[in-house]
This record gives C-alpha cells, sequence and structure tokens, in this order.
C-alpha cells in the first residue's frame, strides 16, 4: 500500500517536472543502461547471468534481473520508449539500443512480452494508417481474453483439440483454478495488496500445499487486481482505466507511440500481472497517462473559457 501511494506520488511528480517528452527521454536513459548492461554481462559473464530453464529446456538470459521474464518485459518497454522518443535527433545511438533490446528479448526466451510487443506495434500501424484510436478496444478485448483463457479454458481447449491444436498453458491454468477459489471466499474486498503472496500467509500457504511452491502472482493483471483487492477495489481500477481510454481518445494527438506502451501493458496482462504490481514501474506509466491526459482536459477547459 505505502509503494502504491508512493510511485502514484512519483508518476505526478514526473508529470509535473519533465512532461510527456522529459519522462519518454528519462526512461529511455534508463532503460538503455539497463539494456546494455544486461546485454554486456551475459556475454562475459554467462555463469552469473544466464541459468538454464527446464520448461525450455535451454539457456536463457536473465541480464541483472532475477527472471528471463522480466529481462523480456524490460527489453520490450526499452523497445517503445525508444520509438515513441521521436523528438531524439541521435538516430545511430536509438538503432543500436534497439537492436541490443531486441537480442535480449530472443534470447531471454520470453515469449509473451513479444507477443504483447507486436501487439503494440500492430496499434501504433493501425493508429497512423487509419486515424483510429483502439486503446479502448484493446481494453475490453484484454478482459474477455482474459475471462475466456481463466473461466472457459476447458471449452477453449477442446475446440483447439478438433483442429488437432496443442496449446501449452505453462501452468497458469492450474493458478488460475486455485486462486478464483481463494477469491470466492473473499469476493468484495480481497486479502490486501500484496498480503496474499506473503510467507506465511493463508492464501499463500493454501497456494504453496497445492503446487509446492509460490508463483508469486496470478499470471493475470486483472485476476490479481481482484485477488488483491476484491471486486470493489477492480471496479475502481477499470474506472482508472476507462478514464484513461476515454481522455486518450480526446488528447492523445500525435503522442500513439506512447500510447503503444499502455497497450503493450494491457496485452501483456493476459499473461502476467503487470497492471497489478503496484510497486514498480507499469503502475508509475498507468498513473502518468492518467496525470498527463487529466492536465490536458483541465488545460483544454481552460481555453474554452
Amino acid at each position: 500500500l505505502v509503494y502504491l501511494g508512493l510511485n502514484t506520488m512519483y508518476a505526478f511528480f514526473l508529470y509535473e517536472r519533465y512532461g510527456v517528452e522529459g519522462f519518454i527521454s528519462i526512461m529511455v536513459r534508463a532503460l538503455s543502461i539497463i539494456m546494455i548492461s544486461s546485454f554486456v554481462l551475459c556475454i562475459i559473464l554467462p555463469d552469473n547471468f544466464v541459468y538454464y530453464d527446464i520448461n525450455y529446456d535451454k539457456y536463457v538470459w536473465k541480464g541483472v534481473f532475477t527472471h528471463k521474464n522480466t529481462l523480456g518485459n524490460y527489453s520490450a518497454l526499452a523497445i517503445l520508449f525508444i520509438i515513441s522518443n521521436y523528438k531524439s535527433k541521435n538516430h545511430t545511438m536509438n538503432y543500436i539500443f534497439i537492436v541490443i533490446s531486441i537480442m535480449n528479448l530472443l534470447m531471454s526466451n520470453s515469449n509473451t512480452p513479444l507477443i504483447a510487443l507486436l501487439g503494440a506495434i500492430v496499434y501504433m500501424i493501425i493508429r497512423k494508417t487509419l486515424k483510429k484510436d483502439i486503446l479502448g478496444v484493446v481494453s475490453c478485448i484484454s478482459i474477455l481474453i482474459s475471462y475466456i483463457y481463466m473461466l472457459k479454458y476447458d471449452l477453449i481447449m477442446n475446440i483447439l483439440l478438433n483442429f488437432n491444436i496443442i496449446v501449452s498453458d505453462s501452468g497458469r491454468y492450474g493458478i488460475f483454478k486455485s486462486i478464483i477459489d481463494l477469491i470466492k471466499q473473499r469476493l468484495f474486498l480481497g486479502y490486501g495488496i500484496g498480503s496474499c503472496w506473503m510467507e506465511g500467509s493463508y492464501t499463500y500457504n493454501v497456494i504453496y500445499n497445492i503446487f509446492g511452491f509460490n508463483p508469486n502472482s496470478a499470471h493475470n493483471g486483472f485476476l490479481d487486481i481482484v485477488f488483491n483487492i476484491g471486486f470493489i477495489g477492480f471496479g475502481l481500477y477499470i474506472i482508472i482505466l476507462m478514464s484513461i481510454v476515454i481522455l486518450n481518445k480526446k488528447y492523445c494527438g500525435e503522442n500513439y507511440k506512447f500510447t503503444s506502451i499502455l497497450i503493450f501493458l494491457l496485452v501483456l496482462s493476459i499473461f502476467e500481472s503487470t497492471l497489478s504490481n503496484f510497486k514498480g514501474i507499469y503502475w508509475v506509466i498507468q498513473m502518468f497517462f492518467l496525470f498527463s491526459l487529466c492536465k490536458n482536459n483541465i488545460k483544454s477547459r481552460y481555453q474554452k473559457i
């Protein structure tokens, strides 16, 4: 809860102090340092920054992080922030940073951020060619797919098997099922922000007894929000998300490349708990969107007066 409050204030400070262009520039510099250091360390010190992934039966990069998926997520974010840095005149360095980020993403063998990155790029193409903002459509689709994935999984698998299509859920469905059973016990208020994953808590013990390990998240952003703060909290989050969608449609303008980062987070959250990571950069980005768009709304009303 403290992280939630501090990161919300931090997002407000970043917008008031630097604005959208400044924020993008800061993120590009920070992510570029992370990308370069991860790339170099994985090459010269593989024993410390590369590990064997038993699920994929191969060695994967984790860079300066503890897990390959985190490196994949930040690599995709770096690519999108660099693309969004339209004011930058140092194109050569941008290309180098993008290539390094792509290498980190591919070598991490993290499929989810790759899919989300492609979704964000498709959004940019649609936004530029058709001049249509589809942030609201993507938000609704991500919630719908999450619902189908979690609650209609058996039906979808039977349909795919009829066409001889085999899809692995990477163990996510078992996690979904266990968490949904726990949510039913505290439907409206949830178990508290982050407390459901704390060692020694009731939910931690239940999940650990089922799987023999703690997955650390629900592996779906919307499900994790309900798990943390119940359907009342989820309703409040949907209000925030819809506010961003509505304001973005009115005031986004040529910043659609920046909006692609939110598209990335929404698609990623179908498979990861990105949206509910209140103590990380993901929440800062969401709140930054909200504050910047609200400021545009206030400016627009003031100009009319």
